[in-house]
């Protein structure tokens, strides 16, 4: 199936070729290296060496496949990525209209939701006075009021926030801003700092690794 599929997309027969011969290759390494990855000893330099030796050599793996990758789907991507462009302007309008409609359709909602309220506030109030006929002017303005949407549209209804006063909300419904975070700690370091201090968080360094290519 994949081997089909190559030689579907690629432009010529030499480019599907070296795709299935790196694909292969790829799929023969990882398989070889599932099972010691994770054993692999790093109580040495000479095994740390080995290990990143290791790494450097799957990347450059995973830059041939990237390379292979994009030298079959590029030419059919520049096409993919015409054709798109071609349809993306006018699908876009369209759906900015459709969008304005559907807001204008729950403006409308609103707007009855809340007329049916006001009428059957002043129908309740007239009734508390005794005054039945006017009472009645406002049910029949409520009988007036159409309930539900017109066909083919679903209105749905959410709580959604008006004001906020965060001195009030609970801290559970407050959430960190992990790239102002992360951004006043790269400025602290930037001017010297030993380490990262903001009061409420405590900070803890943490290592990762990046691997070049073998070469």
């Amino acid at each position: 199936m994949r081997a089909d599929a190559l030689a579907i997309v690629a432009e010529s027969a030499d480019v599907a070729e070296h795709g299935r011969e790196v694909l292969t290759r790829a799929s023969t390494t990882a398989e070889a290296l599932r099972e010691i990855v994770d054993v692999l000893p790093l109580e040495t330099r000479d095994q740390e060496e080995q290990a990143a030796e290791l790494a450097r050599e799957v990347q450059r793996i995973v830059g041939e496949l990237e390379a292979a990758r994009k030298a079959i789907v590029a030419p059919v991507t520049k096409k993919v990525n015409a054709v798109n462009a071609a349809f993306r302007g006018p699908r876009k309008a369209l759906e900015a209209l459709r969008d304005k409609i559907k807001g204008r359709l729950a403006e409308a909602a609103m707007a009855r939701s809340r007329a049916l309220l006001e009428a059957q506030r002043k129908a309740e109030e007239a009734a508390q006075k005794r005054d039945f006929q006017e009472a009645n002017a406002h049910l029949v303005r409520v009988q007036d009021i159409p309930e539900r949407a017109p066909d083919g549209v679903a209105i749905r209804w959410t709580w959604e926030p008006a004001e906020v006063d965060l001195r009030k909300v609970p801290i559970e419904f407050l959430s960190l801003d992990l790239q102002r975070v992360r951004a006043e700690v790269r400025a602290q370091l930037a001017r010297g700092a030993d380490e990262p201090k903001i009061n409420g968080i405590r900070f803890e360094k943490v290592a990762s690794a990046t691997v070049r290519k073998a070469t």
